[in-house]
């Protein structure tokens, strides 16, 4: 149909989106979803209505990005930045306020867990300056709001919950201190003058764009990043998108699955080195409340809660899966195999430990049998999310955008079902 040829030419030209990454299926649907919200049914009526109308313009876009986050999602990035943060704290005291950028910010979690990891070393809100854009007022709104359902949390455990949350008729409002350093603005990070009157920001996070964007964008994309960053600063990019930093002007800073960079022949704060961070062995679920809102916690420090008691065989498998989601999240993958396959020895096998098998494989640096690892968990549960977006990242790494934008539908169905459970 030419018109979604046309309406995909426009919306590359003003999000730089590759049509392929999210699918011509994806951008059909959402204007059929405009289409019925308008009462409209000629195609070609519509098409005229976005090219001319900036107001249903943006309506589309809202319709065709994903917003998928949640609160400390990627936790290894979280560790790493708090310990990063804490040292520079050590060094130098934050004699002035930490500047933090979370572009694209979606609804908000990420700014707010940004804010929490601060408040966990002993940051004031005072102390500190968090900024959320994104391109979406729908989703600018709800992170103003700041009240969330379960689906948000599904990474934090409920001491974390039970601290910097207040539970409300509407859901989960995130406490004063938390949201007193964090403000949203709408904004286009492919305009010419994105933020242009902004002071540097120690450490810029961006997940999950470059993965969406052509490459004439990702270039815009890059150069205001790299404006935006502070000459010692780190850049927080997402899983799938280590491979697209421009070869040479950023480097790796600490390990894999924090996806963190700093700029190429730069300390990243005051005689730092990515060796000399100390990282937690911990995952984010084991933090306790004491370690995450005393001011004297360090991260290297943080210990677990006594692990309780299993009392029936189905707790004694949940606290073996368990085992192996904590020892694959600390890079011990000999010992996260172990327990999968003490697992499966006693269990039917279920989609959760197959994706558990397939992060092992990932970590260890064998992608192939990861990916049949995923298949299997797709195949006991088509919906199963963490499977369909590692399945995305994996397609993305060898080139094919078709199964990309496949898994990036799915994971992005599964993601708003699950929402409204």
């Amino acid at each position: 149909m030419k018109e979604l040829g046309a309406i995909a030419g426009l919306l590359e030209r003003k999000l730089g989106l590759a049509h392929g990454s999210v699918g011509e299926q994806t951008i059909a649907a959402a204007i059929q979803e405009r289409m019925a919200v308008r009462k409209m049914t000629s195609v070609p009526a519509y098409t005229t209505s976005v090219m001319t109308d900036e107001g249903e313009l943006t309506n589309l876009i809202e319709s065709v990005v994903v917003h998928e986050t949640s609160f400390f999602r990627y936790p290894d990035s979280f560790r790493h930045f708090g310990s990063w943060a804490s040292q520079r704290k050590s060094a130098d005291g934050f004699s002035r306020t930490i500047r933090i950028l979370s572009v694209p910010s979606s609804t908000g979690e990420e700014p707010y867990s940004i804010a929490m990891t601060l408040l966990g070393i002993g940051v004031q809100p005072s102390g500190m300056k968090i900024l959320g854009v994104d391109i979406s007022r729908q989703a600018v709104a709800t992170a103003t709001t700041a009240v969330y359902g379960e689906f948000s949390f599904r990474d934090v455990p409920e001491h974390v919950r039970a601290q910097y949350f207040t539970k409300s008729a509407k859901g989960y409002a995130v406490n004063a201190n938390v949201r007193q350093p964090v403000t949203f603005q709408v904004a286009n990070i492919l305009d010419s003058n994105f933020l242009m009157f902004e002071q540097p920001y120690d450490a810029i996070f961006c997940r999950n764009l470059f993965i969406y964007l052509t490459e004439d964008a990702r270039k815009v994309a890059m150069a205001n990043l790299d404006r935006l960053l502070a000459p010692d600063g780190l850049l927080y990019s997402g899983h799938a998108e280590s491979f697209r930093t421009p070869n040479g002007r950023f480097v790796p800073f600490g390990p894999p699955n924090a996806f963190a960079f700093a700029r190429s022949g730069a300390a990243a704060g005051p005689s730092l080195n990515p060796t000399a961070l100390q990282f937690p062995q911990l995952p984010l679920s084991a933090f306790t409340s004491a370690a995450l809102t005393s001011s004297a916690a360090q991260p290297s420090k943080l210990v677990t809660a006594p692990a309780p008691v299993p009392s029936t065989q189905t707790n004694k498998s949940q606290s073996v899966l368990q085992l192996a989601r904590e020892c694959a999240d600390a890079g011990k993958f000999t010992d996260a195999d172990k327990h999968c396959q003490t697992y499966l020895q006693s269990q039917t096998p279920s989609a959760e430990v197959y994706s558990i098998l397939g992060v092992i494989r990932l970590g260890q640096g064998r992608n192939d049998e990861a990916e049949k690892y995923f298949h299997q968990a797709l195949y006991l549960n088509p919906k199963h999310y963490d499977s369909l977006v590692h399945m995305v990242a994996l397609s993305e790494h060898r080139r094919d955008a078709v199964a990309a934008a496949n898994y990036k539908r799915r994971a992005a169905a599964a993601h708003r079902e699950e929402g409204k459970s």
